[in-house]
């Protein structure tokens, strides 16, 4: 999807082979993605930054047991995982434990929790799907934003201005979000990108402080929500209490207009789509001219009657329209307020090239926004990243839902009051008894899918 789809010989390759995610160890997630999938031209990537990263071993372990039950009929387990199956980590341990012709060692100057892009574990499965030819405009696009953060004055640098105009949000209009909304398809997945990253280089304290003194102090957001295409979040973001900056993202040329395309379109078809783009682009500036000026009586009052954009400077960060203004008698709901930050980010096309800048200007951002607020952006992957923060209690959980299924085991049915939920294990009550709950109903289930009854 990063820019398979832009036109020429990439939009027929970008749907020849197809790139699924199996993000974590949800078994009905890992059913979707193999559902329509045939085991012998489906190859398995699997990417484990450091140590500690259990739920993505346990994700590849039912895929390696999908592949072996499809294809191990008449042929030995370890020629499957050869010829279907990839290793790209950072963790020297487990590379050593697997074929050194089908693992890919992530460098120890790359790994990194939040900065990966740009290393094996992208590069690989983008390289299979889309090509290399493509990967090659990916990474022209991120050398071209690199040399511009390197070589341009901070005047005129975008990820240097983008970083600053974040800080104001977070320091002074106390922002507690920023809604990321693409107004083209192709962008759908940036907002969660965006959020990945952000919340991975800036979401710990400063790092010059002890944990005593983090909440005390000042922080980024670090939280990023994606904006959808079907303006689900206009309400919060036009009329919400609170402050939250938009950002809005757009290719001024629309993908309608590939040769692909326009032969599947047809003329008129094109033309259609042409049309439909134009309303885009508009719709684009109506809503960053909403956000800053408001609408309806609202904007009347800010720029009196004139249409002018000029007086929304001397606008103040704070609630407008108060009891008793003129704009009491004006339903509230047909009215925006203004004075809302946002951010318009516009590319020339949405291509393979412009997606590398993206990309590289979204990670020279996190980091420069990480480093005003004395927060460490390129913390390694173990022990501090997410999933390694909670390995400890979720054993804890574990050995305890293994004891509710001994005591179930040798009949003992008794409730979430009895004594017997604080034996063993400690866990708080609430969740011991939610746990019970959760054993009872797996009991009945597993009898189920073992006696096949």
């Amino acid at each position: 999807r990063l820019g398979g789809r832009g036109g020429g010989s990439s939009y027929k390759e970008s749907y020849s082979r197809r790139l699924r995610f199996v993000p974590c160890v949800d078994p009905a997630a890992a059913v979707g993605v193999i559902s329509d999938l045939k085991p012998g031209s489906t190859y398995v990537i699997t990417i484990v930054g450091g140590r500690g990263d259990e739920e993505t071993m346990q994700a590849s372990e039912t895929l390696r047991r999908w592949l072996l039950a499809g294809l191990g009929s008449n042929r030995k387990a370890d020629q499957i995982m050869d010829r279907h199956t990839l290793l790209i980590t950072g963790d020297d341990r487990l590379a050593r434990a697997h074929k050194a012709e089908c693992t890919f060692i992530i460098p120890d100057y790359a790994r990194c929790e939040a900065f990966t892009t740009f290393t094996a574990a992208s590069l690989v499965p983008l390289s299979i799907v889309f090509g290399w030819n493509i990967v090659e405009r990916i990474l022209s696009g991120a050398h071209d934003m690199d040399t511009h953060f390197v070589e341009t004055n901070p005047r005129h640098n975008l990820p240097v201005l983008l970083a600053l105009v974040d800080f104001w949000n977070d320091a002074f209009l106390g922002s507690s979000a920023k809604v990321v909304t693409p107004f083209s398809d192709a962008y759908a997945s940036y907002p969660g990108f965006l959020a990945a990253l952000e919340a991975q280089a800036c979401g710990r304290g400063p790092a010059n402080s002890d944990r005593s003194e983090r909440w005390g102090k000042a922080a980024p957001s670090a939280m990023v929500v994606d904006g959808g295409k079907a303006g689900v979040y206009d309400r919060v973001v036009y009329q919400g209490g609170r402050p939250v900056t938009s950002e809005l993202v757009l290719a001024m040329d629309t993908q309608a207009s590939s040769p692909a395309a326009s032969k599947t379109l047809g003329p008129e078809g094109a033309e259609d789509a042409m049309a439909a783009h134009d309303d885009l682009v508009c719709s684009f500036f109506a809503h960053a001219d909403v956000l800053a000026l408001g609408s309806g009586g609202a904007r009347e009052e800010h720029d009196g009657g004139r249409g002018s954009s000029s007086t929304s400077l001397g606008l103040s960060f704070e609630a407008a329209s108060p009891r008793g203004s003129p704009l009491s008698g004006i339903d509230s709901d047909d009215v925006a307020d203004g004075n809302r930050p946002s951010t318009l980010i516009i590319c020339g096309a949405c291509d393979a090239f412009t997606c590398g800048q993206l990309v590289a200007l979204a990670e020279h951002r996190a980091a420069i926004s990480a480093k005003l607020w004395d927060v460490d952006p390129f913390a390694a992957f173990a022990p501090s990243h997410g999933t390694a923060l909670r390995t400890k209690e979720t054993e804890r959980v574990k050995e305890k839902l293994h004891q509710l299924y001994e005591r179930l085991a040798r009949g003992d049915y008794g409730d979430e009051e009895q004594e017997f939920l604080s034996e063993g294990t400690m866990l708080n009550q609430a969740s011991s008894s939610i746990l019970w709950h959760y054993a009872n109903r797996m009991r009945d289930q597993k009898m189920y899918v073992v006696d096949g009854s």
